[in-house]
């Protein structure tokens, strides 16, 4: 089988790399595992086979691959040293994506920000008048409980003061 070459890693980063409104839903978002899936549909490998390489089972493959389970570093290496590519042309391909897709951030303007702001402080503060008002349920709830336990407490004494005269 022969090396991967660094434009080929970076064409295979760009593939198995969608952004994630382009994502399928349920797709596996561990960047890694997408990727090594990408290179072995490319190279027409099996699951067992690149479970043979890294040396797990395919089962345990098959769940990094589908996102069950995360694909660890070590076994990248273990497939680049195996398929022949480099560890750092990977690396490069991964870090130009991220830096392309931070480019594609929106930019906010400043009275965007503070109506955002404004927005988020207007919710928190709503949500503590939602507490004060539960806070102050809950007391008037404890003061009506206490209140009707007294004016039971008053209507068994009026019972026995009325029993009492009556002997």
């Amino acid at each position: 089988m022969s090396n991967i070459s660094r434009e080929e890693i970076f064409r295979i980063v760009e593939v198995a790399t969608l952004d994630s409104d382009e994502m399928e839903e349920g797709e596996n978002p561990d960047i890694l595992a997408r990727i090594v899936k990408q290179i072995r549909l490319e190279r027409g490998l099996s699951q067992n086979d690149i479970a043979n390489i890294i040396g797990i089972s395919q089962n345990g493959y098959s769940k990094m691959e589908r996102g069950y389970s995360l694909m660890k570093l070590h076994y990248v290496s273990k497939i680049a040293e195996h398929l022949g590519f480099n560890k750092e042309d990977l690396h490069d391909a991964i870090r130009d994506k991220s830096i392309q897709k931070m480019g594609k951030i929106k930019k906010v303007s400043i009275r965007e920000f503070d109506k955002i702001k404004d927005s988020i402080l207007y919710v928190e503060s709503t949500q503590e008048d939602v507490s004060i008002i539960r806070q102050l349920e809950e007391k008037n709830n404890y003061l009506e409980r206490t209140v009707k336990a007294q004016e039971e407490t008053i209507q068994l004494l009026k019972e026995k003061i009325a029993m009492l005269e009556g002997k």
